[in-house]
């Protein structure tokens, strides 16, 4: 019975200190969709910004997200994506210290959206340029688009090139590495190709 009793006891206290990190984190989000970057630089820990609310706790429609996600959502204006980049960079940071941490596979959201898919939310190219390099961009959302799509169906084909062109340079390195006489100095990815076929074309 005391057993019992011990075990409700340790439920209700861990509870308790879940209810009191969400509601911590809730006035975080309430900074950050005011674009309050002044406000939100010292609340900013990596805890914060690697938490994502259980499911239990989350009183908005649809599924939890992170403050990366907040972030990406409400950038008012050019020049307010202060908050997003900040935010993205103690992630990168977290990654690289935390060999679990992995950015690639992160998702949250009702879409299951990666960073990037946030990141193009933002409208931010410098969002987006930031994430680029630690993330999978052609990782797929619940719908199976890749953010390439995603920012090029959303109306936004300035966004898309941006990933393209870094698939681009992606593929580029790729083949300049298998074949570095051949490919070197190549300027697109199809003369790459064209130069690890026939190693003498001009």
């Amino acid at each position: 019975m005391a057993g019992k009793k011990a075990e409700r006891d340790r439920l209700r206290r861990e509870a308790a200190v879940a209810r009191a990190e969400f509601h911590e984190w809730m006035s975080v989000c309430e900074k950050v969709m005011d674009g309050d970057a002044e406000g939100v630089a010292p609340l900013l820990s990596a805890a914060r910004v690697r938490y994502i609310p259980p499911r239990e706790l989350w009183t908005v429609d649809g599924e939890p997200v992170d403050l990366f996600s907040f972030a990406c959502c409400h950038v008012k204006e050019a020049g307010g994506d202060f908050i997003a980049l900040r935010i993205a960079q103690i992630l990168i940071d977290e990654a690289k210290m935390d060999a679990t941490f992995d950015l690639k596979a992160r998702r949250c959201g009702v879409g299951q959206f990666s960073l990037l898919h946030f990141a193009v939310m933002s409208k931010q190219p410098s969002v987006i340029e930031a994430v680029l390099p630690y993330v999978d961009p052609l990782a797929k959302n619940g719908r199976g688009e890749t953010a390439g799509t995603f920012a090029r169906d959303g109306g936004y084909p300035e966004l898309a090139k941006l990933i393209e062109n870094h698939l681009t340079q992606l593929e580029l390195a790729e083949l300049d590495a298998s074949t570095p006489v051949a490919a070197a100095g190549a300027a697109t990815v199809e003369e790459a190709r064209r130069r690890r076929i026939d190693p003498f074309a001009n």
